[in-house]
């Protein structure tokens, strides 16, 4: 399979044949999650953070216009409609074409599409294929396409460029990625794409946590976790009562309303994502930090974010996190943060140690 010259030697892949079928995204409730708890004894606090922390269900507007809405937004729902439909009627656009490709001009079909048929499309979530070609038609602009060892057969062979790698190895891309180019994660964040194996869902890594404290849950939030969004307009669906691969996600309260998981759980679901191939050659110091790690870890049991030679072998990213001396981009914002829950809490003494620490680190408080 032809493969450009800039992509990565842990980024290739070759004749993947689709065997299943996972679809991402969408707005239909995966029938295998339960609802939040009623009642939760942290519900108070967490409520005055965000509304996403104790929101059981989503709700939907059913009687909005999928045709007349504010441009970008349109965009983004035409950009759906092209990979579930236009992009099975149609060849994709290669080269200039699709540098050159303007979505907006599909808009007539797509509204057509939406009077004969109504928005039930948006329901259901789309597969990797359709989520590469809507990502190129979207930016007009080629992406390549990386999925773990345990989902290459989610590759088709229509998606081109296309990579496999460890699950392990993504996780560590994503953490050198977070620490050394955090623009990249600006916005939405950098997205990906998680499974349970039969349910498929779209989140957003949004750095990597360097505030360690005890959470009001019980458990130790360590450095080295990720910071995910998940736009789900509830509670996450990877929360821990929707019981997705067992993953224990924690409300990441220095930061609301984002949520916290650990490597070792994010390794557990992971599937892959998209990059344009415009960026490759910017990340190529990144793919090389996987294989230098890849190495390091040849012939022991150890996961890529741990390392038996650090001070204290269990921190997950001991090397990535040493080399920034234990800040990461997200530390002065989430001792902010965790100020402010402290003052929630009553603890004025702590939240002052909290603050003065930001301040130390250059931010406002």
């Amino acid at each position: 399979m032809r493969q450009p010259a800039q992509t990565p030697g842990w980024a290739k892949n070759s004749n993947a044949v689709a065997a299943r079928e996972i679809r991402f995204g969408g707005k239909s409730q995966p029938p295998s999650g339960a609802a939040a708890p009623v009642t939760d004894p942290l519900a108070t606090l967490l409520g005055k953070l965000s509304w996403k922390y104790v929101k059981p269900e989503a709700e939907f507007d059913t009687k909005r216009s999928f045709t007349d809405m504010p441009a970008e937004e349109l965009k983004e729902y035409i950009a759906h409609w092209a990979g579930r439909v236009w992009f099975h009627a149609n060849p994709m656009p290669t080269g200039p074409a699709l540098r050159e490709f303007d979505l907006m001009s599909l808009y007539p079909e797509y509204r057509e599409y939406i009077r004969a048929h109504g928005p039930g499309i948006f329901e259901q979530g789309m597969t990797l294929e359709e989520i590469w070609g809507s990502a190129q038609l979207f930016s007009a602009a080629p992406m390549v396409a990386l999925a773990t060892n345990e989902y290459a057969d989610l590759l088709t062979p229509r998606i081109d460029p296309q990579g496999t790698h460890r699950s392990q190895s993504i996780v560590w891309f994503l953490g050198a990625l977070s620490l050394h180019f955090p623009e990249v994660l600006k916005g939405n964040g950098f997205n990906l794409l998680v499974t349970d194996g039969k349910i498929g869902h779209t989140i957003y890594i949004k750095g990597l946590n360097g505030a360690e404290y005890v959470h009001p849950r019980g458990p130790r939030v360590r450095a080295g976790w990720f910071s995910i969004h998940d736009p789900w307009p509830a509670r996450s669906l990877l929360a821990p009562e929707r019981r997705f691969k067992g993953v224990q996600l924690l409300e990441d309260i220095s930061r609301p309303p984002l949520w916290l998981i650990s490597p070792e759980d994010l390794d557990r679901i992971v599937t892959g994502f998209l990059l344009p191939i415009d960026v490759l050659p910017m990340l190529l110091d990144l793919f090389k930090s996987v294989d230098m790690a890849e190495r390091l870890h040849a012939g022991t049991k150890l996961p890529l974010w741990l390392d038996d030679i650090a001070p204290d072998p269990t921190q997950p990213f001991s090397i990535l996190l040493a080399m920034v001396n234990n800040v990461t981009p997200t530390t002065a914002e989430s001792l902010n943060g965790l100020g402010q829950v402290m003052l929630l809490m009553g603890n004025q003494e702590a939240a002052g140690q909290y603050f003065e620490e930001a301040k130390r680190l250059g931010a406002a408080s």
